[in-house]
């Protein structure tokens, strides 16, 4: 009797542990993308002294991918910015699910998205330094930022409360 419950529950809980993450990382096709910083033209501004030999992108301990050379005629510093901005603006919107996050194409180029926002692009060079295809390293940098932004995107409560603000300075007690 005991093995007819186990079975089952065991099978489920590597259901949602194995393959729901992995599913995280689908093919989609975004109807309606968001783009920001999306050319040349509105390249993010950094300093001319900011020159890093590669960036990683997370937020607090939660790393998501590691940007190690320009591409697309962008800098590694105009990457990096490039990719805080749009993940600010990604955060910003409140809860963000695993399944949010999936792999499209751009210009042919693997590209992760996070709904309809565009989150980066991985180009040739990317999977060089990486040692994988470009659409192997699409599917990782995927699955790490289905995994960290549930983690620190604000919950559903927080963003339903709105943000108390205070006009003055805060005593102490």
């Amino acid at each position: 009797m005991k093995t007819r419950v186990l079975l089952p529950l065991c099978a489920g809980i590597l259901l949602l542990g194995v393959v729901i993450p992995y599913a995280a990382a689908a093919e989609c096709n975004p109807v309606r993308e968001v783009k920001i910083w999306g050319g040349l033209s509105s390249k993010p501004k950094t300093a001319d002294s900011y020159r890093p030999a590669e960036a990683r992108i997370g937020i607090g301990a939660f790393d998501m991918l590691d940007i190690k050379c320009p591409a697309a005629g962008y800098s590694i510093a105009e990457r990096e910015v490039a990719i805080y901005n749009r993940l600010v603006e990604i955060i910003s919107n409140g809860p963000v699910q695993p399944e949010a996050v999936c792999v499209g194409k751009v210009r042919s180029a693997p590209t992760v998205f996070v709904g309809s926002y565009r989150l980066v692009s991985v180009y040739p060079q990317d999977a060089r330094a990486a040692g994988k295809s470009q659409q192997q390293l699409a599917q990782e940098w995927a699955r790490r930022v289905a995994a960290a932004l549930p983690q620190v995107a604000p919950t559903a409560t927080a963003v339903k409360a709105g943000v108390v603000h205070c006009d003055r300075p805060c005593e102490t007690q």
